[in-house]
């Protein structure tokens, strides 16, 4: 069951997920968002309700599955309406299938490894399918795979016709009963026009979910919004107040409504200001249209889940805007009217701006075009339990074949060498000891040269990599502080500089910093890590971690705070986020399944960086 402050991290996570920037899109496709609604889920908890979430995966024949996104977690819930729209690039003339998977959070801080959570079911559609139903809407039910009452997966028969001119050892692809694609693969004793029959795993209902697309302009303009209420209703009796929070809804043409934002909730008070929402994005809340209709409903947080309707007010971002600078006393305030059991409405309170306005965030795009420039700073663990690199279980050990290291190192400098006009990057390593030293090493350079630990190009970074191993002894433990310190005082000093196309001082550009860490374990120095985070969140710097080998890398997930801002142990709250963490098991046949290489390493591992430069 979902204690009152899991609720509020989970309601402060939404207020920062819906206030991403937006990335620029190419006019040959179209930019969609999907809103979801699920009901009737399975309860997989045995106190208390699941917690859902829900993702996309783009499904592709060649099995290199690509997630699209994820909604937030909704706590304590089998019916959830999540406020989280997902973005999709629609090409009419592609056949793209999506699976969409829900999952009961199990683990907060291991979100992002989908085996710590339980699958609640699933279904299969295509982004044609969602744009052409009637308004956009299309409810799918979902399943999950029955089994047996011997623990094994029920089976069902489907009959299949092999289609003339089929030879021995082609793929057929057919539908089957719940609409998924299946596969048969033709055998030598099949003949075109034979009927063979297929098994394949019988899912079992587990409630449905219905998908609200909508085709979006661009528009890199975010709202800011600050609202208070004024005697709003008691929902708590005579001993307690409400704990009030609000839902921004936009109509959509069939007259339905689909949360696009929520707010965190104020604990005790019939008189609420709620925190400025900074990022709240045009394109996602009214699809740049001023005059479209809006609802701020105001619900009552309750720990069991069953949050308790206050009523609901309906305004148009251009009266918002109205009524920006004008001093609540002053205004009439949007009378929220409540809908009472027998069908009566009253008005329960109102609700005024506190400040309203329209904001332009730079886009990745905009700071490329501008000049920016990506600095690469790289950092390898050089710990003991990499194992010794002489022998072929070491995490370190070279080969013909590129160890994990070098493997990520190559996947991920072909992405920001497209950005880097000088290929000059400095690389370190941590945890290792030179064989005079008293002590180990928490960053020393990989190239021996601490006053020009430049790299240049990938292959200088891999020479001096390998180089390193023979000089460096591994020891530990594994600490990250030292490392990120380096790399914030380079983005601190980075600023503007000359851009050398055109040697002139007037055409000054900026350059952001990347530090890439690679590491093989969990991190000793976790607090310490996190206050150097803290410190840098302001600089123009990200911090890509990649855990490689097979530890628990659990920890990591504190580092990357994709749903609530980083805190360090003196309550001091990151900037933004800039932290970024990929499992490299992730990307490997032995790993998810995934079996998708270093270009989907790269893809994934990058997805955030245009968020975190353009959050600046």
């Amino acid at each position: 069951m979902a204690s009152g402050k899991r609720y509020a991290e989970a309601a402060q996570a939404q207020a920062a997920f819906n206030d991403m920037p937006l990335l620029a899109h190419s006019d040959a496709h179209s930019l969609i968002e999907i809103h979801l609604q699920a009901n009737g889920l399975t309860n997989m908890d045995s106190f208390g309700k699941s917690d859902p979430f829900a993702r996309l995966v783009l499904v592709d024949p060649s099995g290199n599955n690509m997630e699209i996104g994820r909604t937030e977690t909704i706590q304590n819930t089998l019916d959830p309406r999540w406020a989280t729209g997902i973005r999709a690039d629609y090409h009419f003339e592609e056949q793209q299938l999506i699976k969409l998977e829900v999952y009961d959070e199990d683990n907060i801080s291991a979100r992002a490894s989908l085996k710590n959570q339980e699958l609640q079911g699933s279904c299969v559609f295509t982004l044609a399918e969602l744009m052409v139903a009637p308004n956009c809407t299309l409810t799918k039910n979902l399943t999950v795979d029955k089994t047996s009452m011997f623990g094994g997966k029920c089976e069902e028969k489907v009959k299949v016709k092999i289609p003339p001119g089929s030879q021995p050892g082609a793929v057929i692809q057919f539908k089957s009963p719940n609409g998924t694609t299946a596969k048969l693969t033709v055998g030598r004793r099949m003949r075109a026009g034979d009927t063979v029959t297929v098994r394949l795993p019988l899912g079992a209902p587990a409630g449905s979910v219905t998908l609200r697309g909508e085709e979006l302009e661009s528009n890199a303009e975010f709202l800011q919004l600050g609202l208070c209420g004024k005697g709003l209703a008691n929902k708590d009796g005579f001993f307690g107040r409400s704990d009030p929070y609000y839902e921004l809804l936009k109509a959509r043409e069939d007259g339905s409504w689909v949360p696009v934002y929520r707010s965190i909730w104020q604990k005790n008070t019939l008189n609420p200001s709620w925190p400025l929402a900074k990022r709240i994005s045009m394109q996602t809340l009214c699809n740049g249209d001023e005059d479209r209709p809006l609802r701020v409903h105001v619900w009552d947080m309750d720990d069991d889940g069953s949050h308790d309707d206050m009523g609901l007010a309906e305004v148009t971002v251009r009266q918002l805007l109205a009524l920006n600078g004008v001093p609540v006393a002053k205004q009439r305030g949007l009378p929220v009217t409540e809908t009472k059991s027998s069908g009566k409405t009253k008005q329960s309170g109102s609700l005024f701006v506190e400040s309203a306005g329209i904001v332009r965030y730079d886009t990745f795009v905009d700071y490329i075009k501008s000049g920016w420039k990506l600095n690469m700073v790289l950092a390898i663990d050089f710990t003991g339990s990499n194992g010794n690199p002489a022998t072929p279980e070491s995490l370190h050990h070279r080969s013909s074949v590129p160890n994990q290291y070098e493997q990520a190192i190559m996947a991920l400098s072909d992405v920001i060498t497209q950005y880097d006009d000088d290929q000059l990057y400095p690389a370190y390593g941590f945890g290792g000891r030179l064989p005079s030293a008293r002590g180990p090493s928490h960053c020393f350079p990989l190239n021996g040269r601490p006053e020009a630990p430049e790299c240049h190009g990938v292959d200088g970074i891999l020479e001096a990599y390998a180089g390193a191993l023979t000089r460096y002894g591994l020891s530990g433990p594994t600490i990250f502080a030292q490392v990120i310190n380096a790399a914030a005082e380079m983005a601190r000093n980075a600023g503007p500089r000359i851009d050398k196309a055109t040697q002139s001082q007037r055409e000054a550009v900026g350059a952001y910093t990347i530090l890439l860490i690679l590491t093989d374990g969990a991190i000793t120095d976790l607090e310490a890590t996190k206050q150097a985070i803290v410190a840098a969140s302001g600089l123009p710097l990200s911090i890509i971690i990649i855990g490689v080998g097979n530890a628990d890398f659990s920890s990591m997930h504190a580092l990357d705070s994709d749903e609530e801002r980083l805190t360090d142990q003196f309550g001091a709250r990151a900037e933004r986020d800039i932290v970024q963490f990929v499992s490299f098991r992730d990307f490997t046949q032995g790993g998810s399944g995934l079996g998708a290489g270093p270009g989907r390493l790269a893809k994934e591992t990058l997805a955030e960086l245009p968020r975190q430069v353009s959050a600046r």
